[in-house]
């Protein structure tokens, strides 16, 4: 009776149901790809991880512009065709970024031999504009059917994605010679999965005007032009911040790799697979979570925004602190036990990410009050000198010939220390923003 009652409490706050809705398919994708880790482990080596770590640094990076952001405007507009325009505009921007890509990613890998001989062995590199567009339409569309709470479908996605995944990546390094492949392959089938149940359900009972046809080209062509100029304003101020937020989480995969090989980036990837992915997870619903509620506390007065703000903060230090360093004590083991014990490097940089995961939670999760209250060049500023350090860091430890372990160890802490610091920078945004209005 108790427990009833305490869960209808729960249900009726706006804030945890919609944490707990946008969490619940993501946690049980993270819990089939958990399941399925130990065997993957096994089949692959860290190499071939490496190589899957490099080509979704590169799609990731390249994701977080090549829609535009146009894809953040569409649960903000009233209309239904306005959005399904929106979802035009950042379709076409993708596609066409994805292209430009390909171009640019055939140029670069001429100039850097160690990225060339990890990608153009198996030809992946020509999989990455594919992914592009896959990932970006996946997104595109996730936004559109929140706009409607329609949380279904973006939670059965979830589960085909990672069902589908992992079924390649698994009998595909079980059935054939060439393994390293399949990883990557296996991702491909997911973003394609998600992405055909998001369309079959968007063009269902629609009749579909071919888009190469001359009239209906001419039309959404002026359409698409008319409406990113409408909303310029989401690439001009949210494609910098994300793109420097991304460079700056993948850009230890690139030095990694340039300096040590794909072997030593494969054990950073799986230590970020088991630890910062799925608390990526828990950051991107708790963010969108937090927006929401932050939003609607700000509309009504600063003061009640700033007491909401301070007590989830609070909140957040020390529901998250034990459970840390419980999990700084016992991952270690864990993995061991089930990665199998080739991967012990991997297990000992988990350690690590457990510390920064700690404060990546809270602070990239409140963070988002910067876009609420619209400073977003102080998290601008901040990824610019984060991106800066990260850069000089790697230069100055290859220079010196710092140990690879040891560079990995100075960059955890100092990521640790420029989150603390975005923490501090919110909080005194915020409130000097309520205090001169």
């Amino acid at each position: 009776m108790y427990l009833e009652k305490y869960w209808n409490i729960i249900l009726k706050n706006n804030f945890v149901k919609s944490f707990l809705i946008l969490i619940s398919g993501s946690a049980a994708a993270q819990i089939i790809n958990f399941g399925f880790y130990p065997l993957l482990s096994r089949i692959y080596d860290s190499k071939d991880f490496g190589v899957l770590a490099l080509f979704t640094s590169i799609i990731g990076i390249c994701s977080s512009f090549t829609s535009g952001k146009y894809e953040l405007a569409i649960p903000t507009v009233k209309e239904e065709a306005e959005a399904r325009k929106i979802v035009k505009v950042a379709m076409f921007f993708s596609v066409s970024f994805a292209i430009l890509v390909a171009l640019i990613l055939f140029l670069i890998w001429s100039f850097f031999p160690n990225f060339q001989r990890e990608l153009f062995q198996n030809n992946l590199v020509w999989l990455v504009p594919i992914s592009i567009i896959l990932i970006n339409g996946y997104e595109i569309f996730t936004y559109y059917y929140i706009r409607y709470g329609n949380l279904k479908i973006i939670l059965r996605t979830k589960l085909y994605q990672a069902a589908s995944k992992n079924i390649i990546q698994v009998g595909g390094g079980v059935l054939f010679l060439n393994k390293g492949m399949f990883l990557v392959l296996g991702l491909i089938m997911s973003q394609s999965t998600g992405l055909y149940s998001f369309v079959k359900k968007y063009f269902k009972g629609r009749k579909i005007r071919p888009f190469f046809e001359r009239d209906s080209f001419r039309f959404q062509k002026a359409e698409i032009f008319k409406y990113a100029q409408l909303y310029k304003k989401y690439p001009l101020f949210l494609i910098p911040s994300g793109f420097l937020n991304k460079l700056g989480i993948e850009l230890p995969v690139f030095f990694f790799t340039l300096y040590f090989g794909a072997s030593f980036t494969g054990n950073y990837a799986m230590a970020n697979l088991v630890t910062l992915t799925p608390i990526s997870i828990i950051i991107q619903s708790l963010s969108k979570s937090y927006l929401n509620e932050f939003s609607v506390k700000y509309s009504t007065s600063g003061e009640k925004a700033l007491s909401f703000y301070n007590a989830f903060h609070l909140k957040l230090l020390k529901w998250t602190l034990l459970p840390c360093i419980l999990l700084c004590f016992v991952i270690k083991p864990l993995a061991l036990f089930a990665l199998g014990a080739k991967w012990l490097l991997a297990a000992e940089m988990m350690q690590y990410l457990c510390a920064l995961a700690y404060f990546q939670l809270i602070y990239s999760t409140i963070s988002q009050t910067l876009n609420v209250i619209n400073r977003h060049e102080k998290q601008l500023t901040w990824n610019i000198i984060r991106t800066v350090f990260i850069l000089a860091l790697f230069f100055i430890a290859h220079l010196i010939g710092m140990d690879n372990l040891l560079i990995f160890k100075i960059y955890i802490l100092a990521m640790i220390v420029f989150y603390i610091i975005l923490g501090q920078i919110t909080i005194n945004t915020l409130k000097n923003h309520i205090k001169h209005g």
